[in-house]
Parts: C-alpha cells; structure tokens; sequence
C-alpha cells in the first residue's frame, strides 16, 4: 500500500513538473519576442566592378522636437567576383528616409543579391527584381530590365549614383 501511495505521488509530481517546464518555455519565448531590440539593421549582398566607397544613410531622424539628425554608414567595397556582404546597424534610430549611395569615384555596374531591412521583428525582404518597386532611382543610376544588374553613369561631370527607398516601406517597418 506504501508503494503504490509513493508511485502515485511520484507520478503526480512528474506530470506537474513537466507542466510547469512547459508553462515555463511558453512564458519565456513570449519575452524573448517582447525583449526583441528595436534596431534598424540593413543587410546587403552585392558584388560591383569597381572598387569605391558605399554609404547607407538614415536621415530626418528626430529624436525630439528640437533636433533633427542622420547617421551616415560608410563601407569601403573592392572589386569582387564573387558576392560580398555589407551589414550595418542604426540602433533604436528610425525615420521615413533612408538611401544608399554607390560610390562618386567612376561610374560601375553593381549586381544586388539582396536587400534585406530589420527592425524589431519586422522584415523588409528585397530581391533583385523587387529593386525598382521599392526604391526611387535618381539620374545618376539605373537598373538593367534584362540582367537586374544596377548601373552607374556620369552626368555632366557629376557621378552621385543614390537609391531611396520608399517611405512606406521604412513605415512598415515601424509598425
């Protein structure tokens, strides 16, 4: 009778247990995600023909409603064959108004993998056939509807070569 009182009570506290451990994962995955840091992460693959500077810039940043800011990400690129990687990090900082620039020293051709744009636990995923929909191209840039690869030209005796990304995807972002 000992033994099956003992079994019993063993038994009990094995099934509460392993409730309880579950209970426990449950609440603990639901604060990871509520923890989650809100950063702005951008994630690029890209190879380019040309070596130069590449700068991702995230303006009109208003920390209050005295200032207005931008942070600026400078990456030195080198001519590659294969695909390369930039990884940049704006921290808690976000507004409606980020772009990427390609370099001003000589006109180049840049194949983009991807694009990808984090913040919290919102993702932005851009392919390269998705380039022209989600970013505005100024006139010293175009992408080639056949390749997909980005090219860079002179006008006049400027080279400036910017994409900006469309405001509502920086909202989506932020929602």
């Amino acid at each position: 009778m000992k033994n099956t009182i003992f079994a019993l009570c063993a038994l009990f506290m094995l099934t509460n247990c392993k409730s309880d451990s579950k209970e426990n994962a449950t609440d603990t995955n639901a604060q990871n995600t509520q923890n989650l840091k809100k950063e702005l992460v951008v994630k690029m693959g890209f190879k380019t023909n040309k070596s130069d500077e590449f700068k991702m810039v995230l303006y009109n940043i208003v920390p209050d409603e005295f200032q207005n800011k931008y942070i600026v990400i400078k990456e030195r690129v080198i001519l590659t064959s294969e695909m390369d990687n930039i990884t940049v990090n704006f921290g808690d900082n976000i507004s409606d108004n980020f772009r990427i620039n390609f370099g001003i020293e000589e006109p180049k051709e840049i194949e983009i993998s991807s694009i990808q744009l984090i913040y919290g636990p919102n993702i932005v995923n851009i392919n390269p056939e998705d380039i022209s929909t989600h970013f505005t191209f100024n006139e010293y840039i175009s992408q080639d509807p056949s390749t997909l690869k980005l090219q860079t030209k002179k006008v006049g005796d400027k080279h400036n070569p910017i994409i900006y990304l469309k405001r509502k995807y920086l909202r989506e972002l932020n929602k």
